[in-house]
């Protein structure tokens, strides 16, 4: 991303809140040696009184699949025909199908969202510019007779542009289209970490911790950073659908918006904000801010996230300090090696005897001595053995069991 941006500077597109450039961000009439044309209605209404869509069209290259500078043109249009609703692209896929009427729903959505109605009017652009930044375009009239319509340097990062592509893709695909679906792995997190500090002096973390055996923990810390302590260390567990949970409020949230103007190095002694989100696939979240640089994208969802992680956490704690995490995962492996001392060892020779205490110490090659004393009720004999342990999902299990010669 922050390719991306240097990028897009080095041809001096400031990128105004809606996506592309807007007429008053065109102050140079010169660039790259192209000039700039101008054919913008000053008097069009930046307000849109009916949501009735009676036709939508709109022009744009984004970016594909969260690639570097990697993306494609695509040309949607929305109309009816014989009493029929119509979803067509006629650029990167040619195709066309039958739409259900709350499509214009959707779609008069995503104008509403973005505020694109106050981009109406505007059609200017700079010559001369590489394929990604030639000029977007955005068409809708509706039943009152208004009409929305811009035109202006595209920029390829746009969030509305991308709304619109992935609404209009589904469409295509639940019509049966395998071209226009999206790859599944974009919404599967492989790694989630948010820390915070805002109006106060508290600093709040978030995130996953790997624990012995490749254990993986959801945790929440909130540190005081004017008494340099942390107030509270907490673990949850992540069996019940934290990441496939997480998934879905990252994108009800658009938060995906904070990866598009990210800033980095943010300064720890004020307000700052990182989130980080990486996905099976090569898309990513990756958003770093400070004091006034944080977006309206986060201060709009970060209750409505925040609330859902604490909730996780509360319903799934496990422990509230690392001295207790540890403790448990100890407690964890110590009965899988019981469970697999009496396997091995309470049989035949040793039948009828009990384990009475076994200690256990970690060596250099990765295993684990094992002293085990077993009792018969009359006598007491040691045990020895070197074996692995191992953890998937929680459950601890047992490998390369061997009997120490005596």
């Amino acid at each position: 991303m922050k390719q991306i941006l240097k990028w897009t500077a080095v041809f001096l597109l400031a990128i105004s809140a809606g996506g592309c450039r807007r007429d008053s961000d065109m102050n140079n009439d010169h660039m790259m040696g192209g000039g700039t044309v101008d054919h913008s209605d000053p008097d069009a209404p930046k307000q849109i009184a009916s949501d009735d869509l009676t036709f939508f069209s709109a022009s744009f290259y984004v970016y594909d699949d969260y690639s570097m500078r990697q993306g494609s043109w695509y040309s949607y249009s929305l109309s009816g025909e014989d009493g029929k609703l119509m979803l067509a692209e006629d650029r990167a896929y040619r195709i066309r199908t039958e739409a259900d009427p709350s499509l214009k729903d959707d779609v008069q959505h995503i104008i509403e969202k973005h505020k694109l109605a106050k981009l109406n009017g505007i059609d200017k652009h700079t010559a001369g510019l590489p394929d990604e930044f030639q000029p977007c375009s955005l068409s809708a009239v509706y039943a009152s007779g208004e009409k929305l319509y811009f035109s202006f340097n595209n920029e390829p990062e746009a969030q509305w542009a991308k709304d619109l592509r992935k609404l209009f893709n589904r469409v295509f695909t639940d019509a049966g289209y395998a071209e226009t679906a999206e790859d599944e792995n974009n919404y599967v997190i492989d790694h989630f970490s948010l820390e915070f500090m805002q109006e106060d002096s508290m600093t709040y973390r978030y995130g996953m911790i790997s624990a012995e055996n490749d254990l993986v923990y959801f945790y929440r810390n909130v540190y005081d950073r004017k008494a340099g302590k942390s107030l509270s260390f907490e673990f949850a567990d992540m069996e019940n659908g934290l990441l496939e949970q997480l998934s879905e409020k990252i994108e009800e949230l658009d938060l995906q918006r904070l990866h598009e103007d990210s800033h980095s190095d943010p300064d720890h002694n004020q307000d700052f904000l990182e989130i980080h989100v990486d996905y099976v696939s090569s898309r990513q979240i990756y958003g770093e801010y400070e004091a006034d640089e944080i977006p309206e994208a986060w201060n709009e969802g970060k209750d409505s996230l925040i609330a859902f992680l604490d909730a996780y956490l509360g319903e799934n704690r496990i422990a509230e300090s690392l001295d207790e995490l540890e403790e448990m995962i100890s407690e964890a492996e110590d009965e899988a090696i019981r469970e697999e001392l009496e396997h091995q060892i309470l049989q035949e020779e040793y039948e009828g005897w009990k384990i009475l205490d076994f200690e256990k110490k970690w060596e250099d090659d990765g295993t684990i001595a094992v002293s085990a004393v077993l009792g018969n009720g009359t006598e007491e004999k040691e045990f020895h053995c070197h074996l692995k342990t191992r953890a998937a999902r929680g459950v601890w299990s047992v490998s390369d069991f061997h009997p120490d010669e005596e």
